[in-house]
């Protein structure tokens, strides 16, 4: 019988039968066994002779009426003394052992540290297949069994150090391990004589800068039929030769390909008509004699987005409904046009009934309605490729009786037109890059007439707000109060970066105003939505969403490094989503507050100003001074709140939260469970005491999280996060920050 028989036997498997009840004639009494123990318990005790001497023969046994060497009822032989040892001329001393450090064979750790990952020895998985495959070959019962994935629990601070070493090894190997610094002719080599050789080195300068893409090319969803055009700039000096690849291919000769490329470094592919079999992921690779920069995009079939989330009824009258729903999770690469509102009724056979298809934002005022009667709705979304389908329907509405008070229904829907984008057409401005040799000059005059329309964000001696000039048209200012020497100070620094800079990653200034009162600064339109506030407004999002939005923040700080300096002033409340919250569009993100970047050298340079503690990195918090890699820090803290909602070095007071970053005290469990092992991996190389040992900022943009193959895409695009700690997060951030008590309209009709 094999043991599937013998668990499908009826006599176990009675149990399992519903209805059925042990009586009690099955009961077993419980006293023959215990007699049983006792008398085994007993012998055991009498027969065991490991704690007597044995002064009888085992045979005893045999004759015994109680078949035991040492009957209970006899009494215990007195044991016989020992012979004194023989005496020896030289006695003998035990050697005395030191037992030295060796080293665990096993890498098997425990630990809250610890986690789940590859065997540190990559060929133990390839022998145990090996062993399968022998084993399926001799044996039948071997046929359906599959490989395991084996792990074993390791700290990642050891895996790390492991792969450093693999990679210095591998290069050793690959390239040898003598110096190969200095020339050495084959004879010299061979000598063991000591000789003298003078070498002149010859090594041609090429003047110039290496490529680096002002604007990359952004991911689009072609449609059949459309051409499709990708663009990027490039600047460099001498000027670089651009390719473009296909999956790491070259293009084959196609009569609808055209690669136009102009002096000023723009280069655009053209496919025209797409097909597709377009589809994939585009390379530009642009290489001059001092080196070569790449970027990838992703190109997607055309598709409609996923249905909007189930719409919510915000305020109610006798005759009115607000209702107001979220963008779709999904966009496809592809902005939503409008959205379209249906209605249902619950006392008719009536279907839904459609009330408007042009609706340019997320919530809708249903008007007309009859008092104590029942609806639901459901929104569809469009876009280029058409509508939706629709959202899940909402809850049902029953509009209270005549008379209902309509004050709380006018505060919500103020509250949402508050959030509601301004500019909601207006087309990205095209960037001019002239600043950068001839940088703007400010107007020592006052700006006029401004009408204030919203405020985006308040600070200790300068506000940031919408406001509206005589012609009309929306802007954004950000205005410094000079009477405090450090609001003087900081209008003068952040004027001085943001005349010369200019990135499509960083906000850009079209004009400047300066009286004996204040310093004021222009931009185009900004949203007054920051990082974490855009995901705290979601109900999910995923880490390919973090991804995007991580991989445009080191496009920033590689500029303003390409530019040779450093930001220093990387937090949640700097990176503005520029994308806006109508209209569901593939988030675009901007830096802003420049006033901290400056001119750090390789080996470290002492800075002064205040800095958000949270966000520091550990050599400017204890020795006032910043080095290159101190961007990357930031970035690391900032990657860790958006991974987990929550601040990776936050102790219970300031001491402590100190404490923690000089000492890398920190967790992984503070992390979303569905955060990918490369996020972690990252994070970990990452936080390091040391600028030295962190990485690169080149090196971080080219690590597996950010990692544009399809492997690595659909890995995080499966990692979906709930909202909720992020909007804990936020509002928690958002009252730490420190403020002015005067509110912005009053702060900016003073000055002006």
């Amino acid at each position: 019988m094999s043991v599937r028989q013998a668990l499908s036997h009826p006599w176990l498997q009675i149990l399992k039968q519903p209805g059925i009840e042990i009586s009690e004639q099955y009961q077993i009494s419980t006293e023959r066994l215990r007699t049983y123990y006792v008398g085994l318990k007993e012998w055991y005790a009498n027969a065991a002779c490991d704690y007597m001497y044995r002064r009888r023969p085992l045979s005893g046994a045999f004759t015994h009426p109680s078949c035991m060497v040492y009957p209970p009822d006899e009494p215990e032989p007195e044991p016989e003394a020992e012979p004194a040892a023989p005496k020896l001329d030289d006695a003998w001393e035990r050697p005395e052992y030191t037992v030295e450090s060796f080293d665990n064979p096993s890498n098997y750790q425990y630990g809250p540290d610890t986690y789940l990952l590859q065997v540190r020895d990559p060929g133990f998985p390839a022998r145990l297949r090996e062993y399968l495959n022998v084993a399926k070959q001799h044996s039948a019962d071997f046929q359906d069994v599959k490989v395991p994935i084996i792990k074993e629990r390791r700290r990642f601070t050891d895996v790390m150090e492991e792969e450093s070493e693999k990679n210095r090894d591998a290069r050793l190997e690959a390239w040898g391990r003598d110096d190969f610094s200095v020339y050495k002719p084959k004879k010299v080599q061979q000598s063991t004589e000591s000789v003298e050789i003078e070498i002149t080195t010859i090594k041609e300068v090429i003047d110039g800068t290496v490529p680096f893409f002002r604007e990359k090319p952004r991911d689009v969803a072609l449609s059949e039929g459309e051409p499709l055009e990708l663009r990027c700039l490039v600047a460099s000096e001498p000027k670089s030769a651009i390719h473009w690849l296909k999956n790491d291919l070259i293009f084959m000769d196609d009569s609808r390909l055209k690669v136009t490329t102009t002096e000023d470094g723009a280069s655009m592919l053209t496919l025209d008509p797409a097909m597709p079999s377009d589809a994939g992921l585009y390379k530009v690779v642009a290489r001059n004699p001092l080196g070569q920069a790449t970027a990838t995009v992703r190109v997607v079939l055309g598709d409609i987005s996923t249905s909007p989330e189930s719409p919510v009824v915000e305020a109610m009258t006798d005759t009115d409904i607000l209702i107001s729903w979220k963008t779709p999770s999904a966009l496809n690469h592809t902005p939503v046009i409008c959205y379209k509102v249906q209605m249902g009724y619950i006392d008719t056979d009536i279907d839904w009934v459609d009330l408007a298809d042009d609706i340019r934002h997320e919530y809708y005022v249903v008007d007309s309605l009859r008092p104590s009667h029942g609806y639901k709705f459901r929104v569809l979304a469009c876009n280029k490729f058409g509508w939706s389908i629709p959202s899940i329907p909402s809850a049902i509405a029953m509009t209270p009786s005549s008379g209902a008070s309509k004050a709380e229904f006018y505060d919500a829907l103020q509250d949402l037109q508050a959030r509601e984008d301004i500019n909601l057409d207006i087309d990205e401005p095209v960037l001019s890059y002239e600043c950068e040799k001839k940088p703007l000059k400010v107007h020592n005059e006052s700006p006029g007439t401004l009408d204030f329309i919203s405020e985006l964000s308040k600070g200790r001696f300068s506000c940031t707000a919408n406001v509206s000039h005589v012609g009309g048209k929306a802007s954004t200012v950000k205005i410094f109060d000079k009477s405090t020497p450090e609001g003087e100070d900081a209008s003068k620094r952040e004027m001085k970066n943001l005349k010369t800079l200019r990135h499509e990653r960083l906000v850009s200034l079209v004009d400047a105003w300066e009286t004996d009162k204040m310093f004021m600064l222009k931009f185009d339109s900004l949203p007054g939505t920051d990082v974490v506030t855009y995901l705290a407004e979601k109900s999910t999002f995923s880490e390919q969403m973090v991804a995007d939005i991580a991989g445009q923040i080191l496009d920033a700080l590689a500029y303003i490094e390409w530019r040779g300096r450093v930001y220093l002033n990387l937090e949640p409340a700097n990176v503005l989503v520029c994308s806006g919250r109508s209209l569901g569009k593939t988030v675009q993100v901007k830096l802003t507050n420049l006033e901290t970047c400056q001119t750090v050298a390789k080996g470290g340079t002492a800075i002064k100003g205040t800095y958000n503690f949270d966000y520091t990195a550990p050599e400017i918090i204890e020795e006032a001074q910043a080095f290159p890699q101190s961007d990357i820090w930031s970035f690391g803290v900032l990657l860790y709140v958006l991974l987990s909602g929550q601040l990776p070095f936050k102790g219970e007071s300031a001491e402590e939260s100190k404490d923690n970053i000089l000492n890398m005290k920190f967790k992984f469990e503070y992390l979303y469970k569905e955060v990918t092992m490369e996020a972690t991996r990252l994070i970990m190389w990452i936080f390091k005491r040391s600028p030295w040992k962190r990485p690169t900022l080149e090196e971080v943009q080219n690590h597996r999280w950010l990692n544009a193959a399809d492997y690595m895409y659909k890995k995080r695009g499966r990692a979906n996060f709930n909202s909720n700690r992020i909007q804990k997060f936020s509002v928690e951030y958002q009252q730490s920050r420190e403020q002015m008590d005067t509110d912005s309209a009053s702060f900016i009709s003073q000055l002006l």
